[in-house]
């Protein structure tokens, strides 16, 4: 049976020093769960199924300087046989790494997001994906959950964003009784969101500004276990203050994207 080789290559924020994680799957479906690669990383190993592939994350240095992310694949029978639609599948592939940066929690600064695909025949074949390219990602998040990000405008509209910090709320709101929830100091560029149920079983969509934007953004909610998400008007952030939103939908999950500049 065919084995399937997984290797990660870290590098330490502290030490900038190199570690290398490898893992054999017995069964191309069945990757084994390993501590630093998370399933956004297992779902890129399940669906292109590479004889290989290295992540390499950029160094983040001390002047903040801008650097490139890489994930190389080797001899993917999928890819292979794909070539006319490659840059769709480097484009997914992309997605799930920059996805996997985000909801680790990791505040990255990157110049790009390099796909390499190293094909059987010793081809090799480069894509790279900017800032821009990934503006429209979405974060998700369960009912009871608070949740801070960091906002950074990159141009004249749009903003990316970095998950810092994400906890499980097990408290029933109050309804427009908010004034505890968040510290009342907080850091810089950020917005923390509280999102959960009230004690009359509506939900609360609370947000913190601590930004000097007002910022808009999409938000979709899931009001079925493991149902398609639908789309639900919000105010957005005001700068430097607090606003609510509430709903009497059963809801599950929340997800944000498209953060832009409110005018």
């Amino acid at each position: 049976m065919k084995n399937y080789l997984y290797i990660l290559i870290l590098i330490s924020i502290v030490s900038c020093k190199e570690h290398a994680i490898n893992t054999q799957e017995k069964k191309s479906e069945n990757i084994e769960t390993i501590e630093k690669i998370d399933d956004d990383i297992r779902k890129i190993g399940k669906l292109y199924k590479p004889e290989k592939f290295i992540i390499t994350p950029g160094k983040i240095s001390a002047k903040n300087k801008k650097q490139n992310y890489q994930i190389t694949l080797f001899n993917s029978d999928l890819l292979d046989n794909k070539e006319e639609n490659l840059k769709n599948h480097a484009k997914e592939i992309a997605n799930l790494y920059h996805k996997s940066l985000t909801n680790n929690s990791i505040t990255f600064n990157f110049n790009e997001i390099i796909v390499e695909i190293e094909h059987k025949n010793g081809k090799k074949e480069n894509f790279k994906f900017s800032e821009k390219d990934f503006l429209i990602n979405e974060i998700e998040f369960p009912i009871n959950t608070k949740f801070t990000i960091k906002v950074t405008k990159i141009d004249n509209l749009n903003f990316k964003y970095s998950i810092l910090e994400v906890e499980t709320f097990n408290k029933k709101l109050e309804m427009w009784k908010s004034e505890n929830l968040f510290e009342e100091n907080g850091e810089n560029e950020t917005i923390e969101f509280c999102f959960a149920e009230t004690e009359n079983k509506n939900v609360m969509f609370i947000m913190q500004s601590r930004s000097r934007y007002s910022i808009k953004f999409k938000s979709e909610i899931q009001t079925e276990e493991n149902g398609e998400f639908q789309e639900i008007q919000n105010v957005g952030t005001h700068k430097g203050s607090k606003t609510t939103e509430s709903w009497a939908k059963k809801t599950y999950k929340i997800r944000l994207s498209k953060f832009e500049l409110k005018k």
